[in-house]
């Protein structure tokens, strides 16, 4: 009996991942953000900004792009004598992409899954700076060895952060899961973006960096802004 019940939770789940990769027609009006490489900041006085590269190896980068099948992404290393930080930055126009899929792909599941432990978290963080009022945002400390990674991140569904739960995993919640799955199967998928930023220092030093406030403010240009 255990072996049937495990035999048909398998085939059910192996279904709703078929559901979710399928094509479906959808509704909505595509639209066209910015390049986002052309978005971000490039040149600043005193900072070395170099194209950051998605894996270590070719084979490694192919296979995160079949993946992931952005419709655009950018990804850039800040760096000068004081500080440094990335910018990683993708976007999936209207039923490119499941919501829940693109969700499983956080620092979260990700990291941890390649070695680094998650010793920091915090869920919704609220950040307002002077002039500066940002959506809620994923605050996580990663480490691996004498390595220390600080961690912002966002995923945004049409403009609005998308609730993933009080909950550090490589595996995401099953009841949520579902959840999602059933709430995006039948309707259209909405823009997605998702919006990481790394630094080995504390990112509250940032906000003291001339080229990381003009950053924040053409990422608030698609909706990283309240």
């Amino acid at each position: 009996m255990k072996k049937i019940l495990l035999s048909v939770a398998s085939l059910v789940i192996a279904g709703s991942i078929l559901l979710q990769l399928a094509p479906r027609p959808s509704n909505s009006k595509p639209t066209k953000p910015p390049h986002l490489e052309e978005l971000l900041v490039k040149s600043f006085p005193g900072w070395e900004i170099q194209p950051m590269e998605l894996g270590e190896t070719e084979a490694v980068r192919e296979a995160t792009d079949k993946t992931l099948r952005f419709d655009d992404y950018a990804f850039l290393g800040y760096k000068s004598q004081d500080a440094e930080f990335e910018i990683y930055a993708a976007y999936w126009g209207p039923g490119k992409m499941p919501v829940q899929l693109v969700a499983s792909h956080t620092p979260d599941r990700c990291w941890v899954e390649n070695g680094w432990s998650c010793t920091q978290h915090e869920f919704g963080k609220e950040i307002h700076k002077k002039n500066y009022h940002l959506l809620p945002a994923q605050s996580r400390t990663f480490s691996l060895h004498n390595q220390t990674r600080h961690v912002l991140y966002w995923h945004l569904l049409d403009g609005k952060p998308n609730n993933l739960g009080e909950r550090i995993t490589t595996t995401p919640s099953p009841t949520k899961w579902f959840k999602g799955f059933w709430k995006h199967l039948w309707v259209d998928h909405a823009e997605q973006y998702f919006i990481r930023i790394t630094s080995p220092d504390p990112i509250d030093q940032l906000w003291h960096e001339p080229v990381f406030l003009e950053t924040i403010e053409r990422l608030g240009t698609i909706g990283l802004t309240l």
